[in-house]
């Protein structure tokens, strides 16, 4: 039997028993319906259940012992396929494929188990391994340099920490600070970092009054509420004045905190200078700063690279430098990294920045030496 049908200016000539290959059956029974109509079967004339009395997909019938499937396309004309196989071949035919599905099943989620597992136990030792260190004083800090834009003389360093693991690799900030704030040991990882600075430091401050370093803070060491004791503290043992160490909070630490506010009026009377950092990156707004007592309102690299570049938010730059203009803050550039940059800068009253222009974070004894050429140049 055909199934002949007219679409557009052609004939079609369908014979049904072709969509039914008797190897996708095997030793069941198949039948096709078009628009309702059972246009073929396999065996001929066997006896099958009506597509409109089954559910689509896979129906198990324990009293007859089969297994019922029906499959239907929406094309321009509806068909309907249904099969049935006993329940017994059924799964001699996809027992084996069930079985493997499900062994890769168990493997994978033994794997991501695993997986899971490491991870996990990765982070908890490199939290075992940090906490050691930050005891053992294995910490280090390197020292980025902070110039005068005007002269190109270095006036300051920014204080960077550093962990060199045992094996000798260097672990990035970005990956054991948030460790550190895990363990509970963020404030510890900091007075580690004002003990080193003071060492390596304190008779370069000595002998230049006018030398400054900076010193990051984070939101923990605002809540501990301990760091204005911890600053004086340090810095009086150092045999230094208050005003030497600069303290640097990020925007995001300053809103994070309750207790910001007080800690750096506590600080700020001790006579150390606050600078808003990475500001741009996260709240940049009036009303905050106004809020807080600040000094100084360091510019993100993010925001200084669009300098000269014609970028559609160029234009934020000079708004943050009027902004800071406005509370009366001394403004710093992060990420210099061009000359043109440093002439945008002076013309729009930035006195001050870092970069990779002046000088990549160091070790003491490059400072020293990249200090000393600053000096005499």
């Amino acid at each position: 039997q055909f199934f002949l049908m007219r679409f557009g200016h052609h004939d079609v000539v369908i014979d049904p028993l072709a969509l039914l290959d008797g190897v996708t059956v095997g030793g069941g029974k198949a039948g096709l319906w078009v628009e309702g109509l059972r246009m073929a079967s396999r065996p001929w004339g066997v006896e099958l259940p009506e597509p409109g009395t089954l559910e689509p997909g896979l129906t198990i019938n324990r009293a007859d012992g089969e297994v019922v499937s029906r499959f239907s396309i929406g094309t321009i004309f509806p068909i309907d396929i249904v099969a049935v196989d006993s329940i017994d071949t059924f799964w001699e035919r996809y027992l084996p494929v069930l079985l493997l599905a499900a062994a890769v099943g168990v493997v994978l989620v033994a794997v991501w188990i695993y997986v899971v597992f490491r991870v996990s136990r990765r982070h908890l030792s490199l939290g075992a391994e940090l906490r050691e260190a930050v005891r053992q004083d294995r910490l280090f800090v390197v020292y980025q340099p902070i110039v005068d834009l005007a002269t190109a003389r270095i006036v300051g360093a920014e204080v960077l920490v550093r962990w060199r693991r045992e094996g000798g690799n260097v672990v990035n900030p970005d990956v054991f600070i948030p460790v550190a704030e895990s363990e509970g040991i963020l404030c510890d990882v900091t007075q580690r970092v004002l003990d080193k600075a003071m060492q390596e430091l304190g008779g370069t401050i000595r002998r230049d009054p006018e030398f400054r370093i900076n010193i990051n803070v984070t939101r923990e060491d605002l809540e501990h509420g301990e760091l204005p004791d911890r600053l004086a503290r340090t810095v009086a043992a150092a045999g230094l004045p208050p005003g030497s160490v600069n303290v640097e909070i990020t925007e995001r630490s300053l809103v994070a905190s309750s207790e910001a506010s007080s800690v750096i009026q506590r600080i700020r009377r001790q006579g150390h200078a606050v600078s808003v950092d990475d500001f741009g990156t996260g709240y940049s707004n009036l009303a905050y700063l106004q809020r807080f007592e600040l000094d100084s309102l360091k510019i993100d690299k993010t925001f200084v690279d669009t300098i000269g570049s014609g970028a559609a938010n160029a234009d934020l730059v000079t708004r943050i430098i009027e902004m800071a203009h406005s509370l009366e803050l001394e403004t710093v550039a992060e990420g210099i990294e061009h000359l043109e940059q440093v002439k945008w800068l002076l013309a729009h009253g930035v006195s001050r920045g870092q970069g990779f222009l002046f000088g990549r974070p160091m070790d003491v004894g490059s400072f020293k030496k990249t200090l000393a050429r600053s000096k005499s140049a």
